[in-house]
């Protein structure tokens, strides 16, 4: 008798699953290192340690440190749970593969297989950083959003505004993402001639979807002002107004300085040269920086410096692109891209005390791993070619799914944010960063894998209501 065919993908969902588990046990035992990176790595630790939310980091984070790590007193307990979270990104996107795109099993496996292993993927789960569970958090969002696009239900949009705002608690760099996502789903199924569906019900689904975003994000600000101390801002962090100035900071001008109620010279007297587009970050962080001149003279620095940025940008909308070409080039800089490359790989140390704290509450000795490569420390090491040819690969891959699969609400979802992807990053990342990049990679293979789904069947890959058969006996 020939099986059902949910009990037939359930046996494919456990053997992907078992060869994921084996192949992240394997890569563990073979390189266990966790790495830290400084000092976000020391503010998540201190902010877990003393359960005090840090203004400028994410405290969903720390508080997930401050359950695991913590609680059992062993820092490999949270690359533990890292590695299971790698484990859910690459699961979750061969489900969507197999359900939503119809892609044979084989080719969803190999695609799942290959994302495990992928360099930024392993090097995350060994970093006391955000970027897994904040990319787990994504992926779970837009999986929501294609089972919305695929099939409809409120509860599917209810799992995507839950997960966007996680998706912000974890990284508020992905912000501009998560807000632009809230209709996508929605308008890519009205759009969508399968879907049959009359203006009604759908404007019903975009006011529920925005409701719900907006309403579950309110709520997460509130709790932030709650838990913090910093009351009354209601905002994501209690540093938006320095990240804004930093983002914005060549575009300042004197007459910005004075609206805002400060000193017309004050420009003359930062340093690095805040024009220069290169010197952003040190706008930010640097004893001499921008936002530093800024809280000398400012009773509310946060304030000043919101005002600031949103004057430089209305006065130069388009330097904001500008900025992000710039900034973008700089991926194919020698110099620039080893800096950032040498950054990114942790190799500046934490401090006397946050080791101290590390060694007695962590159990975990990090005086020399700073300096010590490991296997996944050189494996991410020399990835930077791979990273470029993620960034720029994702945008085209997802045009060209775009074109060829245009009547699918799914994969226009898919496709779309691909491209949203590539624009945030270039509108709104302040320097070359790699790390910033580590959300790429699971819809870089998404959308491969739609893509190839739309090429094997000769049609849109959403045209089936349940996965395709493996090789031996249908296809995708």
């Amino acid at each position: 008798m020939r099986p059902e065919p949910v009990n037939s993908f359930r046996r494919e969902m456990l053997a992907v699953a078992a060869l994921l588990v084996v192949a992240k046990l394997a890569v563990w035992l073979f390189d266990p290192v966790m790495r830290t990176f400084m000092g976000d790595s020391a503010s998540y630790l201190w902010s877990a340690y003393s359960n005090e939310p840090a203004p400028d980091r994410s405290f969903s984070f720390s508080l997930l440190i401050r359950a695991t790590a913590l609680e059992w007193g062993d820092l490999r307990v949270l690359g533990w749970m890292h590695g299971a979270a790698g484990v859910l990104v690459s699961l979750l996107m061969f489900t969507s593969l197999r359900r939503h795109f119809a892609l044979r099993y084989e080719v969803a496996a190999v695609l799942a297989f290959l994302l495990a292993l992928e360099p930024g993927q392993l090097f995350y789960e060994r970093m006391v950083m955000a970027e897994t569970f904040g990319t787990l958090a994504l992926v779970a969002m837009v999986f929501a959003g294609l089972r919305h696009a695929r099939y409809g239900g409120w509860m599917n949009l209810a799992a995507m505004a839950l997960c966007g705002t996680l998706v912000v608690s974890l990284r508020l760099s992905s912000v501009p993402v998560v807000l632009g996502f809230a209709l996508l789903p929605v308008l890519c199924r009205r759009w969508d001639p399968a879907s049959r569906s009359e203006w009604l019900h759908p404007a019903m689904n975009a006011v529920l979807a925005l409701a719900m975003t907006v309403g579950l994000h309110q709520a997460y600000k509130v709790w932030f002002d709650d838990v913090s101390n910093f009351q009354d801002r209601r905002d994501y962090s209690h540093s938006t107004g320095k990240m804004r100035l930093g983002l914005l900071a060549p575009l300042v001008k004197e007459e910005h300085l004075v609206r805002a109620g400060l000193p017309a010279n004050l420009l003359d007297s930062v340093s690095p040269d805040p024009h220069d587009p290169l010197t952003r970050e040190s706008q930010m962080w640097g004893p001499t920086g921008l936002y530093e001149r800024i809280r000398e003279h400012a009773s509310d620095p946060e304030s000043a410096s919101r005002k600031i940025a949103m004057y430089a940008f209305r006065d130069d909308p388009f330097g904001l692109l500008r900025l992000g070409v710039t900034n973008i080039a700089g991926y194919f800089d020698l110099a620039i891209a080893t800096h950032r490359m040498n950054d990114d790989l942790g190799t500046r140390s934490l401090d006397d005390h946050m080791l101290k704290i590390v060694r007695e509450q962590f159990g975990w000795d990090a005086r020399n791993v700073a300096t010590t490569p490991s296997p996944v420390f050189r494996y991410f090491g020399h990835s930077r070619w791979w990273w470029v040819a993620v960034l720029f690969g994702l945008p085209l891959v997802s045009l060209w799914l775009l074109w060829h699969a245009r009547r699918s609400a799914a994969a226009t979802t898919l496709a779309l944010l691909g491209l949203g992807l590539f624009a945030s990053h270039v509108l709104f990342s302040h320097i070359v960063s790699f790390r910033y990049l580590h959300p790429f990679t699971p819809f870089l293979f998404w959308t491969v894998g739609a893509l190839l789904a739309c090429h094997h069947s000769g049609a849109d890959p959403a045209a089936p209501d349940r996965p395709a058969s493996s090789s031996r006996g249908g296809r995708a």
